[in-house]
């Protein structure tokens, strides 16, 4: 058995150098006005139409991350001891909203099926079904590479290999896909100097990022999507119409809107009025996030320069094996 995982305690720090958990996005929470669940739809689109960055106010960054065993269990365990029982760690998060995508060698999964339930049964019932429901969910969500992909690999960690060949497949798909980072607790891998450790302090600055950027792309996206969409709708209607006809029905509908607006009542005039005025508030204190998002994601960007790199790429929605700089993580 590892080493890492003989005792039946959980081998990680004190809770304070943890990952914080996160409330779930349907909690309120007042430094967060949209969900950065909501910032997946448009990574999604991104990737499908790369030419749109720009009406979405920028790329949206592209973070990979690769898990250690202990890293999950830490989340899995944390997750389960919060207080409030919606909350979520903070990697899944990140997740979730796109920003972040998180690899691990499918050894990792084998450890972690191994140690969790043991390590789950010092909690209670309900909290020991709460951290196998947060590896249940990461199952789904992490990137798994197999073997094959990442063993030839294998052999640039031999200091590493030597204090503990479990550590390696999370080195080599590092190396291979060219992630960001690593997220563990383990000092071997902390030590070793060819792989990059993530700070818990820039995991936050990600997580802020992602927030900052969904109320952004929301604010500065939904006016141009809804005229656009009226647009494209008006269009495929006219168009459908004989061209004689088009003239005729233009001002058909210019009659209607005019009559409506005439026999409108007050009171509906005023809900328009109050709709609009709220929208135009709400857009106001969104505005703020557009700047914080650019401040995030300059910061982040400096931190990780194969972040950097992806920036100036076309999105995709495939993990690459590219490599690392050999100099880069030194």
């Amino acid at each position: 058995m590892n080493s890492r995982f003989a005792s039946g305690a959980v081998p990680f720090p004190s809770r304070a150098h943890a990952l914080p958990c996160v409330p779930m996005a349907s909690e309120p929470n007042s430094a967060m006005i949209v969900p950065s669940d909501l910032l997946r739809s448009f990574v999604d689109l991104l990737r499908q139409f790369p030419s749109l960055a720009e009406v979405c106010g920028g790329a949206i960054l592209d973070v990979r991350l690769v898990l250690d065993a202990n890293a999950i269990i830490q989340d899995a365990i944390y997750a389960a001891k919060a207080k409030n029982p919606t909350m979520r760690p903070t990697l899944e998060e990140l997740m979730d909203s796109g920003v972040l995508r998180c690899l691990a060698p499918d050894s990792v999964r084998g450890e972690v099926e191994e140690h969790l339930p043991r390590l789950a049964e010092a909690l209670d019932e309900e909290r020991r079904a709460r951290a196998l429901s947060v590896w249940d969910r990461y199952t789904s969500k992490i990137e798994w590479i197999d073997a094959p992909d990442y063993a030839p690999a294998a052999g640039r960690f031999p200091g590493l290999a030597a204090r503990d060949p479990d550590d390696v497949p999370v080195a080599a798909v590092f190396y291979v896909h060219g992630a960001d980072g690593i997220v563990a607790n383990d000092r071997d891998l902390l030590d070793c100097p060819e792989v990059a450790a993530v700070s818990r302090q820039l995991v936050q600055l990600v997580r802020e990022y992602a927030r900052a950027k969904a109320t952004a792309v929301t604010a500065t996206t939904m006016p141009t999507f809804a005229v656009t969409g009226v647009l494209v709708t008006a269009v495929g209607i006219f168009s459908a119409i004989p061209g004689r006809w088009r003239l005729v029905a233009f001002l058909i509908v210019v009659a209607i809107a005019v009559v409506a607006a005439v026999l409108m009542s007050a009171e509906t005039r005023a809900s328009i009025r109050t709709v609009f005025a709220r929208w135009l508030d709400w857009t106001t204190e969104a505005m703020p996030a557009v700047e914080t998002a650019a401040e995030h994601q300059a910061a982040i960007v400096r931190a990780l320069p194969a972040c950097a790199a992806r920036l100036s790429e076309p999105a995709s929605g495939e993990i690459e094996a590219r490599g690392h700089d050999p100099d880069a993580t030194s």
